[in-house]
């Protein structure tokens, strides 16, 4: 579980994107734009359709998409450039609403070459804010940030508050997204002071979902809650469907971090509701794979690969990489407790490969931000060059103090990208170490986990081409711990029960939780019978000495296990070692369990 809670917060931070598509007041209803449009001339229908499209662009897409082909339709009998330009973005604005990302791309795109060609600022800046905002939900932060930079510069120009601070917050999410917090919540609390200061409450309540989300990544669950509650009331009252939707997949995924799987399924089932409705299928993935955690977590694994697998494509459709990895990455657990370990490592490929190609792109943000301050550092040192240049009259003089300055500049500048550069990939070798480290251990029992087992262990053990057992463990009657002492208690059981057998095994063999209450030690060049004994000695130690929890719960409790061994030559060939351990595993228990069962080839 821990393993979503990583991945999926990485991704979304969706009201962040919420600056407006359009530059176009609308104090009327919905009902008398309608009515007015009915009544109207074909010349006067125009500015009526762009104001429809702005009211209908965030919660009914595609009604806004309807009203946006019938503007552009009469828009040539009546040419309009500025308004050409607001309906193309406010259409494009509702294409990304409702997923359709490649054509909110092409019409974002045609919206500010009109923009352009008309000198329309503020017309280029908000097709800028689609466009960014497209490459952000598909997990491109290097462009996002791009797009994000040059709407706020040309926003600054204008001098609209409004705007800006939408931008600020635009900028902090991508912040948010390559890890860089303190620069996330500084652009996000220049919003805030703005938004405050309009007294725009949209816009205020846009915030206290950026701020749980930042406390979301520093792990800060109690602040991350009362944030996104205070987001929640506060978009249940503006009325934004698709806002509350967000707040509330964000909600459910809190919730079952916090093991309250009926709330948290609660909140999902009105999330996939809402996100159909919309017909947003960005919304409509996350639920459906929050639908699937919980029906992981409540043992219904058919249903859960199934909600599993419908996220999954939505996500690939979409080429949400996210996304892709999170639904990767539940199929892969629900097949490994399937016991289906080929399909298990198929899906952890997939959910490997996806995550690399996010890490990559917040890398890739990195590095551009380091040569954004190396142009601007250049820039700035040429300016100063030309303008002394400006005398003729002591040319010579300035033209040796030119190249004085211009090397001593260069050699500052390259010296400090250097040292910028070096500290930076420093501070990812050291992240990525520590993610590493994190995503191959167990926090519960602080032994390996089953991402060591498929893409590390496995791989090198058939590479060094030595025999290889496969000891599989399951602790008796474990469910019933849980039923009569609690969660925590039993949770306290396995640590314990890791620590014992980890002390037994030593270092030259290897403890992988793979699952609840199931456990696989795997070795090398060992005989049967050290193997055997192995094996008989883990069973008798949990046995016959009682697990202290705590002062007043003392437990006993008994372990089956099932223990394999065979030359391997391919990782086919270890996976299938390990499944028929498990079925000798299984075997032992229903001998009666508290037993050593051995298959050896």
């Amino acid at each position: 579980m821990k393993q979503w809670l990583f991945c999926l917060f990485a991704l979304f931070a969706f009201f962040a994107l919420c600056s407006h598509a359009a530059e176009i007041t609308v104090s009327e209803s919905p009902e008398q734009l309608e009515l007015a449009l009915d009544r109207s001339e074909p010349q006067d229908k125009v500015a009526l359709l762009a104001k429809l499209i702005w009211v209908y662009r965030n919660n009914q897409s595609e009604q806004a998409i309807q009203y946006g082909q019938r503007a552009l339709d009469l828009l040539k009998q009546f040419p309009d450039p500025r308004l050409n330009a607001q309906i193309l973005h406010s259409m494009a604005w509702a294409q990304m609403r409702a997923g359709h990302y490649d054509k909110a791309v092409a019409l974002a795109e045609q919206a500010q070459v009109i923009a352009a060609a008309n000198q329309d600022k503020s017309g280029q800046a908000y097709a800028l804010n689609v466009l960014g905002s497209v490459e952000w939900f598909k997990g491109n932060f290097l462009n996002s940030l791009d797009y994000f930079l040059k709407t706020l510069d040309i926003r600054k120009s204008i001098g609209n508050k409004l705007d800006i601070a939408r931008s600020y917050n635009n900028i902090g999410s991508v912040y948010q997204e390559i890890s860089e917090f303190d620069k996330a919540r500084e652009y996000h609390e220049l919003s805030r002071g703005l938004m405050e200061e309009l007294d725009y409450q949209y816009g205020v309540a846009t915030s206290y979902f950026n701020l749980g989300i930042i406390y979301q990544r520093l792990g800060d669950t109690k602040n991350e809650e009362f944030y996104l509650e205070k987001a929640n009331i506060a978009f249940t009252e503006l009325g934004d469907q698709a806002a509350l939707t967000e707040v509330q997949i964000n909600l459910g995924y809190l919730k079952l971090s916090q093991k309250k799987l009926d709330v948290a399924q609660a909140f999902f089932k009105l999330s996939q509701l809402a996100a159909g409705k919309l017909n947003n299928r960005t919304l409509l993935a996350r639920a459906t794979l929050g639908q699937g955690h919980i029906a992981y977590l409540k043992g219904d694994l058919s249903m859960g690969e199934k909600l599993a697998s419908q996220a999954l494509a939505i996500a690939l459709q979409l080429e949400e990489q996210p996304q892709i990895r999170d639904a990767f990455g539940l199929l892969s657990d629900i097949y490994r407790a399937q016991g289906n370990f080929e399909k298990s490592l198929d899906a952890f490929v997939g959910f490997d490969e996806a995550k690399g190609a996010v890490l990559s792109n917040v890398y890739e943000g990195k590095l551009s931000l380091l040569q954004q301050q190396f142009d601007a550092q250049q820039q700035k040192a040429r300016i100063e060059f030309l303008e002394k240049e400006k005398s003729l009259g002591e040319l010579r003089t300035l033209q040796a103090e030119r190249e004085a300055m211009f090397l001593t500049y260069g050699l500052l500048i390259v010296a400090l990208l250097v040292a910028i550069i070096c500290f930076q990939y420093y501070r990812l070798f050291k992240k990525s170490r520590m993610t590493y480290m994190l995503s191959i251990t167990d926090n519960l029992c602080k032994c390996f986990n089953r991402n060591f087992l498929f893409s590390d262990l496995i791989p090198r053990m058939v590479n060094e081409k030595h025999s290889v057992f496969a000891m599989l463990i399951d602790l008796d009657k474990f469910k019933e711990v849980n039923d009569q002492y609690g969660h925590d208690i039993g949770d306290k059981l396995l640590a314990a029960f890791s620590q014992r057998v980890q002390n037994i095994i030593g270092h030259d063999n290897y403890l992988v939780r793979v699952g609840g209450e199931e456990f696989v030690v795997l070795g090398q060049n060992k005989s049967p019978q050290v193997v055997t004994d192995l094996a008989s000695q883990i069973k008798d130690q949990i046995s016959q000495k009682s697990f202290q929890l705590t002062d007043e719960i003392s437990l006993e409790i008994t372990c089956s296990i099932g223990v394999n061994m065979a030359e391997v030559n391919s990782e086919r060939e270890l996976v299938e070692l390990i499944k028929e351990g498990d079925l000798a595993m299984y075997q032992a228990k229903r001998e009666g369990r508290n037993k050593v069962v051995t298959l050896f080839r």
